[in-house]
């Protein structure tokens, strides 16, 4: 039967919505046939930028979700925050991005290929100002068609953003690569995930009992999931070196000439600049019954009325119970307990040979332990460290040191448990909600509170879901422009 022809008004409407920023036709997919497709993500982060290259499949059905397999990454030492101010090599920069990724995506699939910057620690600590400018230069490149081969930006695709929606897609990753997603699992059997990077830590898993702070509901594969997501930031595995500093300057009025740090090996040493300005030499001490006082004043949970709700984990911070599940703890977590032999052969993390371990290391001299771990000549003094801070820090959270609950590792069935890759795999989620879907009209949000200076406090990509695929937008698209259905 013939559709009755549209009023003026409702086809000027139509065309109006195909034409906005918010919608975008990606890919056609035929019902039946694996299709391959790309997608780049930017990780901008603290100390340097990685790029890494997905291939990808669309999900099967509604209940399913994307196949996404890292195929290859590099990494760019200069952090993309060094360019604040500097929009001449900026543009150099996102050039030699977007160089790198063309070489590598067969030309046919440019334009179908969505790239994702995301900036994570290094970049929160920029003020509120900075942020919102830098993050707006490259929006304005990746907008450029003439300059960026690939598929149109949206808003939030270049962010910064908060610690808590990197536990949460650190979450997503491991429990992907496990395939928890996939058939009708029960919650008990997702795994928490514990990572750690040079500024923050993270910790993501879903409560046995209840919670009372720190929720998150993060929708896949049209099941929900009540998250609780902690971020600390200044926790993470440089980050916790200046606590320390900070703790042996407390109560001294004026910059010394230099500080003894219990937590580096004797013999070590290291100029730091101070926060009041100016700089100190920091002296290695070797001492592990210190460095572990040190540690336990900066981790000390609060009690009493300073303490709400309870329990606090860290400081002021609530954290519901940890239950008897599977953590898996990842990246930073993995350095010291290999140098010091504390991963039993199932990969469990075993805490009290790690912190005996980091006892007789710390009592070492520099270069007697230099010689003894071969190749960790750069990183022997932060695994002294690391190896009194990752028990003390697991114990805050409520494990007990005999716990074989804490698998360590980076890598599950050969792939990088990463929150790159949970961040990629919502985002095309966010894109392809249905597989009979060819473009999605996406419900736009704001890009994230850290590109307008404001605390992080809640996962603004993660709620952002497609309010009308092509299979729910069709019999409307036809009706307005008076196409007879087959």
């Amino acid at each position: 039967m013939l559709l009755s022809a549209p009023h003026p008004r409702m086809l000027y409407f139509v065309l109006l919505l195909a034409m906005s920023p918010v919608v975008q036709v990606v890919i056609s997919i035929s019902p039946g046939v694996k299709q391959e497709y790309f997608g780049l993500f930017v990780d901008a982060g603290s100390s340097s930028s990685k790029l890494k290259l997905y291939k990808w499949s669309p999900p099967k059905s509604t209940s399913s979700m994307p196949e996404i397999t890292l195929i290859n990454s590099t990494k760019i030492h200069t952090p993309i925050k060094d360019f604040y101010d500097d929009w001449e090599g900026l543009d150099d920069y996102i050039d030699n991005m977007l160089e790198w990724g063309a070489e590598r995506i067969p030309e046919s699939k440019h334009r179908t290929t969505p790239i994702l910057l995301q900036a994570t620690a290094g970049m929160r600590y920029l003020t509120g100002e900075m942020t919102k400018t830098l993050m707006t230069k490259v929006r304005e490149i990746l907008s450029n068609s003439s300059r960026n081969p690939f598929a149109p930006i949206l808003h939030n695709d270049v962010s910064v953003i908060s610690g808590e929606e990197e536990g949460v897609y650190a979450w997503i990753a491991a429990n992907y690569l496990l395939g928890f997603f996939e058939g009708n699992k029960t919650v008990s059997q997702s795994v928490g995930v514990m990572e750690m990077g040079g500024g923050s830590t993270q910790i993501t898993f879903i409560p046995e009992g209840p919670n009372y702070a720190g929720e998150f509901q993060v929708r896949l594969a049209n099941r929900r999931y009540s998250l609780y997501v902690h971020s600390y930031l200044n926790f993470g595995a440089s980050a916790i070196d200046r606590e320390i500093l900070h703790q042996l300057q407390s109560g001294m009025d004026e910059i010394p000439d230099h500080l003894e740090d219990p937590c580096m090996l004797k013999g070590d040493n290291k100029t730091v600049s101070m926060e009041q300005g100016g700089s100190t030499n920091v002296l290695g001490d070797g001492n592990a019954a210190r460095c572990g006082d040190i540690l336990y004043e900066i981790l000390k949970p609060a009690e009493g009325i300073e303490c709400q709700p309870k329990p606090c984990a860290i400081r002021q911070v609530y954290q519901p119970a940890i239950g008897n599940g599977t953590f898996y703890a990842t990246q930073a977590f993995t350095y010291a307990p290999g140098t010091l032999n504390a991963v039993r052969e199932d990969g469990t993390l075993d805490l009290e040979k790690m912190l005996a371990g980091a006892d007789e290391l710390c009592n070492m001299t520099f270069e007697d332990a230099k010689d003894m771990f071969p190749g960790r000549e750069n990183y022997i003094s932060s695994d002294c460290r690391m190896g009194n801070y990752i028990p003390r820090l697991f114990q805050n959270y409520g494990f007990n040191l005999k716990t074989q609950n804490i698998i360590v590792t980076s890598k599950i069935k050969s792939q990088k448990i990463d929150w790159a890759l949970g961040a990629m795999m919502m985002k095309l989620s966010d894109r392809f909600a249905s597989s009979r879907g060819t473009f999605s009209i996406l419900c736009p949000t704001q890009s994230g509170p850290m590109d307008n200076g404001g605390s992080a406090s809640h996962l603004t990509g993660l709620y952002r879901i497609p309010i009308i695929t092509m299979a729910m937008a069709m019999p409307l698209i036809l009706r307005f422009v008076n196409i007879t259905p087959v």
